[in-house]
């Protein structure tokens, strides 16, 4: 399958909460798709948080503004 990397974050942080779903909810096929554009696009997890939410009330991680990804270093 030959997708175009999803490079807007809006869109990338939408699929990417998408695919998760998708897979929590054991729709493989969808889940494939989703997977396939988010695996293809320039970003990465955040290597400070990991994607890890913060606490009720710690502020976001400085890395990635609380997104849980940073796009990648070329």
């Amino acid at each position: 399958m030959q997708t175009e990397p999803i490079t807007e974050v809006e869109v990338y942080r939408a699929t990417l909460a998408a695919c998760v779903q998708a897979e929590a909810s054991d729709q493989y096929k969808l889940a494939k798709v989703l997977r396939a554009w988010v695996d293809g696009s320039p970003f990465s997890g955040c290597p400070t948080c990991h994607g890890r939410a913060p606490w009720r009330n710690d502020p976001p991680c400085s890395t990635c503004n609380g997104d849980g990804f940073v796009p990648d270093a070329d």
